[in-house]
């Protein structure tokens, strides 16, 4: 039987972003881990910080940002993708889950090794991301822009990913936070030289990694004043 939750999804999508033709993308496990989302956001109670994010994101669950600020956090952490593939469901994603904030954590994927720079069209990708956020504030949520964390070098996965083109992406999200207004939370002091290695692959996060950033999204996510963190300062 379907949930109320996935119930309200169907209603809520448009019908072409449901038609079978829409789940046979490439990348097809995306559906399977929707419906994961879905599944968890019928268990949580209302309102909720929602992480939007691809597999880095999706390494915080079940153990890592389970509650902050007594609300609790849905990790849409989807493995693979990128600012374009969350077009077809987040509208009915957020009409279901009607979250208070969402931390935008997308981009790295969106620099994968094959796109030359001078091929990428940055300025459709910061009107993606622009609509995104858009979406997500006529929804009545707020928005935390999380910088795309950087790559290792030298690891086994940091090849499929083009460095300079991921610094771009990086440097956007940035700037159009500076631009929009909008909060910002930038883990860029955990890396650099001399600091202890927190990539199992160049790319995803080992156990020490995960712990610093989810201290560091923790802290970023209490600084907007929801929930408790709110009442604590009143």
């Amino acid at each position: 039987m379907r949930s109320p939750l996935r119930r309200r999804l169907l209603l809520a999508a448009p019908a072409w972003a449901l038609a079978p033709a829409a789940w046979a993308q490439p990348a097809r496990p995306f559906a399977a881990r929707f419906e994961q989302i879905l599944a968890e956001a019928a268990g949580l109670p209302q309102p909720r910080i929602v992480l939007l994010g691809d597999s880095i994101t999706q390494q915080l669950r079940p153990r890592w940002l389970r509650e902050i600020c007594g609300l609790p956090v849905l990790n849409a952490g989807v493995s693979g993708a990128g600012i374009f593939d969350f077009d077809p469901l987040l509208p009915g994603l957020l009409r279901a889950c009607r979250p208070a904030l969402v931390v935008v954590a997308l981009g790295v994927n969106d620099g994968r090794a094959g796109r030359q720079p001078a091929a990428f069209d940055l300025g459709a990708w910061r009107a993606r991301y622009l609509d995104l956020v858009r979406q997500v504030r006529d929804g009545g949520a707020r928005v935390l822009l999380s910088v795309p964390l950087p790559l290792e070098p030298g690891k086994s996965s940091t090849g499929y990913f083009d460095a300079a083109l991921v610094e771009k992406i990086r440097a956007e999200v940035r700037a159009l936070a500076q631009a929009q207004g909008l909060p910002l939370s930038d883990a860029q002091e955990l890396f650099g030289e001399g600091r202890p290695e927190l990539t199992f692959d160049g790319v995803h996060l080992n156990g020490e990694g995960l712990q610093r950033w989810s201290a560091t999204l923790e802290r970023d996510v209490r600084a907007q004043g929801l929930g408790d963190c709110a009442r604590a300062h009143a």
